[in-house]
């Protein structure tokens, strides 16, 4: 599983990875000049993968079970965390390029500054809290939080997580 948390400075959010691909994928020896892509989704939730999130003032022991996956505050901040069941995705060499999508229904009055972070241990949906969460890696700033559809690319985490099925906590 690819695991990854955004932080930031009480918006939500609903996110999916998107993949695309070279279909049907190549043999070793041929790769097309002009490949046709493909697009291969993946959701978290109760069947391919995980999401909860915490803050650092409100929901400090975490919300598993909550609909949304909240960002952003006034002082605070949230940590929303994605954990994406890869098993049968694509594989990295076939991979042109992956997105993080997610909508946001509105957006506050100021920037929350997101980033996104690469967990390095395990961790459980029900259990991550403000007290307990695994370590993490910076990977990347992101561009501001827009109403609507926002996708960033995340091809190189993708196809490092495929690569390196070991650093895929989950």
């Amino acid at each position: 599983m690819g695991t990854l948390f955004f932080s930031s400075a009480s918006n939500a959010l609903l996110a999916a990875v998107a993949v695309a691909t070279l279909t049907p994928p190549p043999p070793a020896s041929l790769i097309p000049l002009n490949p046709t892509p493909a697009r291969y989704v993946i959701q978290p939730g109760p069947a391919r993968g995980k999401d909860t999130f915490y803050g650092t003032a409100y929901y400090l022991n975490g919300q598993p079970n909550h609909d949304e996956l909240w960002f952003g505050g006034w002082g605070d901040m949230y940590f929303p965390y994605l954990d994406f069941n890869l098993t049968g995705s694509p594989h990295q060499y076939e991979t042109i390029e992956a997105r993080l999508e997610f909508f946001s229904p509105a957006t506050g009055t100021n920037d929350p500054g997101l980033q996104l972070w690469r967990v390095l241990g395990p961790w459980k949906e029900r259990t991550l809290t403000y007290y307990n969460h695994p370590p993490a890696a910076f990977v990347a700033n992101l561009p501001p939080v827009m109403p609507g559809w926002n996708s960033f690319d995340v091809t190189r985490l993708y196809q490092f997580w495929k690569a390196n099925p070991s650093e895929q906590f989950g």
